[in-house]
């Protein structure tokens, strides 16, 4: 019949029709009047098939069509990166290469006016071939480079150099030093670095054309035929756009030192002057110093001649950590117990301890900038310390006033921790300041070793001092166990900023080294413009702090929550007591687990801070290295791929003793947190101290530092929160916010991979 006529194609009525044979109750009727409609019905669908099928049609040949031409392009491209030589790096000369095929000719015996004696013609010629040595560029030219430069003094521009020219130097002065009677000798160091840049040179972009051998009669060596017909640059095209940017260090004005040069005395500030207003036979170069007797007194005066620190002060310095290390353990302790004794929420409390990360990323750099611009880290610490040492007393005297004014005893307790957040900053970043400057390149790594051991002696007096029964000191005792530690920790900062100000050396000041020489103090950087120009290896650093604390904050803040939930739990099922206070008792008795293990983590992170430092002891950047596997990069590395795991391991640990294994261990890591990152950038900022006036901002770039510590803990704070609202009540819930802290240690670890900084130090 004529409705069969739809089976042969895929249509809907089709489906309709085969449907309505399998059920029994589908109606019967004709889906159309009449034949009419249904061969108009047969009709649209055909249209509507052949419209979907050439659009698959073209569907599938456009998808053939890409894949071929992704093929070809990249069959293509590899046989172009196979064949010529990829431009990996931006250089402002690109534009200007262009290519020729011309002979090369490297025989032997060839004359030309680039070798023999010397003479005129021959001075003037590779005069021709280093003058562009010195180039302008653009500020855009070095935004696309990535690197900062010295601006020149008239605003034309950045100073620069192609380092084809700089090769060229090189070999100019090589050739020179084959006729020491004719030019003023090099030292062997120059000589030897040009012999080394041009050997990085030839193997960087090696001459892959082909020369072959001969024999030629009466000789019996084969000869070589270095006659070639070969593609090369156009050097005139080349040298032009050079020409075209290039400038002289000795015009007097492009190149001026501004900490050198004073208004009264501007000439002292040029770089590279002339001797008697010409430059004598030798073309300019840049390594051509011509030194003034008056700079060279100058440079004497520079030299560091203070004496080093003994290890009385390096013992005096790093006492500073020790004692400011119990007001961290003192606060952690009881911090949050102050507070809700006069009556903070719990929630209020949260919000509190955040004041700590936002004083550490905020306030730090502000103090960081005022510590370059006027120095005197002393009058710093000692400002902090005077606040620390009120905002002490505040917090152990301030609840006394709950019973009578509870609202002022409530605001004074939270203005109390608020403060100390705030003036424990000047107190770490002046310590650590005194470090760079009071202390030699040479020393950097002992002295950071012992700041580690005194924060690990002052880590096992806190954890020990909640068992001192302190009314052994009577009559000096104030009958509180808490306002007994305040008071004995005030003391101590005040004996340590005594002396400090009596023991360790006067440290350099912004003006010290300026006002020696009469010179104008040069300008502090800008914060955004230190971020910008500090060594990559330093912010390499920085950026393992930043996966390293997003991890350190969980443990430190909820360690003892994950340890004192499984000795409640252990305890309560060992005992079957139903009284309420025996089960308050119980809950008392399981609070000293979590103390116990942190003693046991103290205990082996001062071991490990006595035992690792021992395997890098040399002198200032050899400090670093015990052998070329075992660095202080790689055993950073190792303590943190140990922590992250040691956290990840706690979701699975359900007794006490293991788990307190586990925190006992991550003491070595904690060791290497307190110790590495430290080390190597204070020996960074001093090696720097080496080579200028004073370290680079080393207040700023201290306090940047504390920002890459600081500013992750608010972060992880609140990963922390969501994971303590999304998880359920009555379960562990600090064994998942440790193990989530243990997956940003192995971040840390896989990024301290990558760590440079041991390399510029070397």
């Amino acid at each position: 019949m004529e409705y069969s006529k739809l089976s042969t194609f895929d249509t809907p009525s089709a489906h309709a029709q085969k449907s309505s044979s399998e059920d029994p109750s589908f109606s019967s009727q004709p889906l159309l009047s009449n034949e009419e409609d249904m061969n108009l019905d047969v009709d649209g669908y055909s249209r509507h098939d052949r419209r979907q099928s050439f659009i698959r049609a073209v569907i599938i040949h456009s998808l053939i069509f890409l894949t071929y031409t992704l093929a070809f392009v990249g069959l293509n491209s590899s046989f172009r990166q196979k064949s010529c030589p990829p431009q990996l790096t931006y250089s402002p000369i690109q534009g200007a290469v262009s290519y020729e095929k011309t002979w090369y000719d490297g025989s032997l015996g060839n004359r030309n006016r680039y070798i023999g004696e010397p003479r005129p013609e021959l001075e003037e010629a590779w005069h021709e071939l280093t003058v562009n040595n010195n180039l302008k560029l653009t500020q855009s030219e070095l935004q696309k480079l990535n690197k900062s430069a010295i601006e020149l003094s008239d605003g034309s521009g950045y100073f620069g150099q192609v380092m084809v020219y700089h090769h060229l130097h090189c070999l100019k002065f090589l050739r020179e030093a084959l006729y020491p009677d004719a030019y003023e000798g090099s030292t062997m160091e120059h000589l030897d670095h040009c012999v080394d840049d041009i050997r990085q040179a030839l193997m960087c972009n090696p001459d892959i054309s082909a020369s072959t051998f001969f024999w030629e009669d009466g000789v019996r060596r084969p000869q070589p035929d270095f006659t070639l017909y070969k593609t090369c640059v156009n050097w005139e095209h080349f040298d032009a756009w050079a020409t075209e940017r290039q400038f002289s260090m000795f015009d007097q004005k492009s190149l001026i030192n501004p900490v050198y040069a004073t208004e009264e005395r501007q000439l002292l500030g040029i770089a590279f002057p002339m001797v008697n207003g010409s430059i004598e036979f030798t073309p300019p170069g840049p390594d051509m110093h011509v030194v003034w007797p008056e700079e060279g007194q100058m440079q004497e005066e520079l030299l560091d001649t203070r004496s080093p620190p003994s290890v009385f002060q390096v013992l005096v310095l790093a006492s500073g950590f020790g004692t400011l290390q119990l007001v961290f353990a003192l606060l952690a302790s009881y911090g949050s117990a102050q507070l809700l004794s006069v009556g903070v929420s719990q929630a209020a409390t949260g919000l509190i301890w955040l004041s700590g990360p936002l004083a550490g990323t905020f306030i730090q750099p502000l103090i960081g900038i005022i510590s370059d611009k006027f120095g005197h880290q002393k009058i710093i610490v000692a400002t902090g310390v005077i606040g620390l040492v009120v905002s002490l007393l505040g917090l152990g005297w301030a609840p006394d006033l709950k019973d009578e004014k509870c609202e002022l005893a409530k605001a004074l307790v939270v203005l109390s921790i608020c403060t100390l957040n705030i003036v424990v900053q000047p107190v770490q970043l002046g310590l650590r300041i005194l470090i760079i400057e009071a202390c030699r390149l040479e020393q950097q790594t002992m002295v950071s070793a012992w700041v580690v051991r005194m924060i690990g002696i002052g880590n096992i007096l806190a954890q020990l001092a909640g068992s001192v029964d302190t009314t052994i000191l009577r009559p000096f005792t104030t009958g509180s166990h808490f306002k007994d530690l305040c008071l004995l920790t005030s003391i101590g900062l005040i004996i340590t900023t005594v002396g400090l100000g009596l023991f360790v050396g006067v440290e350099r000041t912004p003006r010290s080294v300026s006002e020696k020489l009469n010179i104008q103090q040069s300008r502090s950087v800008g914060l955004w413009k230190a971020i910008r120009t500090v060594s990559p290896g330093v912010l390499s650093v920085w950026k393992v702090q930043v996966f390293s604390w997003m991890g350190w904050f969980q443990f430190l803040y909820y360690v003892t929550m994950y340890i004192d939930y499984l000795g409640l739990h252990d305890l309560l099922q060992d005992s079957a007591i139903t009284d309420e206070e025996a089960q308050r008792s119980i809950k008392t008795e399981s609070l000293q687990f979590g103390s116990r293990a942190m003693l046991l983590n103290a205990c082996v992170s001062f071991i490990s801070s006595m035992l690792l430092p021992w395997l890098f002891k040399g002198n200032g950047p050899s400090d670093l290295k015990f052998s070329n596997h075992i660095t202080l990069s790689n055993i950073w590395m190792i303590s943190q791929a140990l922590f992250g795991a040691g956290m990840i391991c706690t979701l699975w640990v359900t007794s006490v003793a293991g788990a307190t294994f586990i925190i006992s261990i991550l003491g070595l890591s904690w060791c290497c947190t307190a110790w590495i990152p430290y080390t190597l950038v204070s020996t960074k900022l001093s090696q720097e101290s080496r080579n200028a006036l004073r370290p680079h901002n080393p207040g700023l770039i201290m306090s940047l530092h504390n920002v890459s510590i600081a500013a992750p803990q608010i972060l992880a704070a609140l990963i922390a929160g969501s994971i303590f609202w999304a998880s359920r009540d009555g379960e562990n819930q600090a064994r998942y916010v440790l193990a989530v802290g243990g997956v940003f240690g192995l971040g840390a670890a896989w990024m301290a991979k990558n760590l440079t900084i041991e390399k510029e130090l070397h």
